[in-house]
């Protein structure tokens, strides 16, 4: 209790010296508690938190933001349905709310929260297991025996040009070809001779 609501409350009942002066009997000592930390309408409380952002997850783990979500569900006295899914995904990490959207086979029922929180544990392990999987991967390092020169193309056929997404890095001891192989090149066609059709 360093700081914060708590912190405040026992720092105004310090002031007055002792327990004993600042709450004289245990009824007004819970009076006083309910007063400061019981919220004036919890049930309304809940339910505003839920109509707006503050329950996003935005950073913590799926497990605190599942607790904190159910127990926010729970004090707003809000029912099972579809409602209540669609506040549960667009309150997760975007990230994982498109991967649970994309869900065709084994997909849970809309109207189940139960099966959306099960099934959203489970994909989020998934996601984080991909995600460590391909930061420990070596990224790979194109071949200096794979080609990534043009080849030209016969001028009547259309061109379609294969262009690398990224430059490719070649390994530091191997050197560059020091000539490029042309196909041959196809001699033109006559323009032909007109015919008659009937």
């Amino acid at each position: 209790m360093q700081h914060g609501h708590a912190a405040d409350f026992v720092g105004r009942v310090f002031q007055c010296g002792s327990v004993k002066r600042a709450f004289p009997t245990w009824d007004d000592f819970v009076s006083n508690f309910e007063k400061e930390f019981f919220l004036f309408d919890e049930v309304a409380d809940a339910a505003l938190i839920l109509e707006s952002t503050a329950y996003f997850q935005n950073g913590r783990t799926i497990e605190e933001y599942i607790d904190s979500f159910k127990a926010l569900w729970v004090k707003a006295d809000y029912p099972d349905g579809r409602h209540l899914v669609l506040k549960f995904r667009r309150g997760m990490d975007p990230k994982l709310s498109k991967r649970l959207g994309s869900i065709t086979t084994g997909r849970p029922n809309d109207s189940k929260i139960e099966d959306w929180l099960a099934i959203a544990r489970s994909q989020d392990f998934i996601m984080r297991t991909e995600e460590d999987f391909h930061r420990r991967t070596p990224p790979t390092i194109p071949s200096a025996s794979r080609p990534t020169a043009l080849v030209p193309v016969h001028p009547v056929a259309p061109a379609l040009h294969w262009r690398p997404s990224a430059q490719p890095v070649a390994p530091a001891r191997v050197s560059a070809p020091t000539h490029v192989a042309h196909a041959p090149r196809a001699p033109a066609l006559s323009p032909g001779v007109p015919m008659d059709i009937d």
